[in-house]
């Protein structure tokens, strides 16, 4: 079963019946490195997107304490299948031979070099990890590793290679420890000097990065089919993807001179990514930001993740995939068919902290009331912690839209979170037995 994302548009009449009633991370190792962090995005700054807005109307409904209000749009539930997979996952790292299968399912034929600090005479990747010092300081150990990882420690595998005349940096990253895991490749344009500098943009400019092309529907779709031909030969499991234009910003330096004061508008290519278990597409849900939590339910591992973007002709600027993991069982389970009146009541129990979490919410500010606005719920599978060792994908049905925040000391919109390219979790509903959970961990 492919991902069901509940469409827009069409009226369901349960929904105008009830509407019309009234009723990230500290740690070693857990991310890249400065030298390994993407280039180019820096210094340019997405084109927002229209943000919806709440018309000055009667909401469809508030929570008990009276402190959130919520809009819907109109929302079609489409028919949640009788039986849905769970599946019980394990953290897999990432060993040498599979690190070596998914370079060669990137880079092709061309050649990957060891990565180094110090000049001379450039040595053929051996696929082989070391302790993550090895890469950034003369006296580190050199012992090596390839399959079995030590525990209480990372270990990194980094290389470079030149692809389609532009340069790139191909870094494998393992982490055990008692407190948080990480397994994550990455595979990043790098460009010879860096953001802010006055070579920059003009490297960026000149080697087509940055682009005032807009790619063609034709040339976006065949982006996601090379994406999709090249995330099989990586071995990751099934995917589900869809490829879009993004419009991007970007300051064009020349020296210390900004010219003109406008920024240049550049186009992308963004392929959104979804893993796929037993056909049904796992749900995105915003990353995890804290990786330590001591919380008994907090799941110090990041989400199996994918980032996808490309040049507007069609050349890699970024992977990343985050968190492998191995299915170790898999059933099926029946799920239970919501319709509105169930969704309403979980909303209602909401207070702010449970969408924004008690972090987000505002120090030295007195929250005065919130407007939750409601435009699209999503059908998929969600990954919940099992155990100190294993997670579970369980079938959720997600509520998403914005949320405004206002303060009674300012009596003024002081924050939107969620936009509609990125909407905000406002409510996950665990479909084995209806009930709402919260997946994002505790700062503990």
């Amino acid at each position: 079963m492919k991902k069901a994302v509940l469409t827009l548009g069409m009226l369901l009449l349960s929904l105008v019946a009830a509407a019309c009633t009234g009723d990230s991370v500290d740690g070693t190792g857990d991310a890249p490195s400065p030298q390994q962090t993407p280039l180019g995005y820096e210094d340019r700054e997405t084109e927002a997107s229209p943000e919806p807005t709440v018309e000055e109307t009667a909401p469809d409904f508030k929570n008990r304490e009276g402190d959130i209000s919520f809009y819907f749009e109109t929302v079609e539930l489409e028919p949640v299948p009788e039986l849905m997979p769970v599946l019980q996952l394990r953290p897999k790292a990432i060993d040498s031979d599979w690190a070596r299968t998914m370079a060669e399912a990137i880079f092709g034929e061309n050649r990957l070099y060891e990565y180094s600090s110090q000049e001379g005479e450039p040595v053929e990747c051996q696929w082989l990890f070391h302790n993550e010092e090895y890469y950034y300081e003369e006296d580190a150990d050199e012992t090596v590793y390839t399959h079995r990882f030590p525990y209480g420690k990372t270990v990194e595998l980094v290389a470079t290679a030149e692809m389609d005349g532009l340069p790139y940096r191909f870094n494998v990253n393992n982490r055990e420890a008692e407190d948080f895991r990480n397994h994550s490749m990455y595979a990043l344009l790098m460009p010879p000097m860096w953001p802010g500098t006055p070579e920059y943009t003009p490297w960026m400019v000149e080697n087509g990065v940055y682009s005032d092309s807009e790619p063609s529907p034709e040339e976006v779709q065949a982006i996601e089919e090379k994406a999709g031909e090249m995330i099989a030969a990586m071995g990751l499991g099934d995917w589900e993807l869809e490829a879009r234009t993004d419009v991007v910003k970007y300051a064009y330096f020349k020296g210390e001179v900004v010219l003109p004061e406008e920024n240049y508008t550049s186009y992308d290519i963004v392929v959104d990514c979804s893993p796929v278990y037993d056909g049904v597409a796992v749900t995105r849900h915003p990353m995890l930001s804290n990786l330590q939590s001591t919380d008994e339910e907090a799941s110090n591992y990041y989400y199996e993740e994918m980032e996808l973007r490309y040049t507007a002709d069609g050349r890699l600027q970024q992977l990343v995939y985050r968190s492998p993991h191995e299915v170790l069982d898999s059933y099926e389970t029946p799920v239970i068919a919501l319709d509105f009146e169930d969704i309403e009541t979980l909303l209602k129990e909401l207070s702010p902290e449970d969408i924004l979490w008690e972090r987000a919410m505002k120090e030295n500010e007195d929250y005065s009331f919130g407007e939750a606005e409601v435009f699209s719920m999503e059908l998929g599978l969600s990954r919940t912690k099992l155990d100190d060792t294993d997670f579970l994908l369980i079938p959720t049905l997600t509520v998403k839209g914005l949320f405004t925040v206002n303060y009674e000391t300012t009596k003024e919109i002081k924050a939107i979170y969620g936009t509609r390219k990125d909407p905000l979790d406002l409510l996950i509903i665990d479909l084995r037995d209806g009930s709402a959970i919260k997946l994002p961990n505790p700062e503990k």
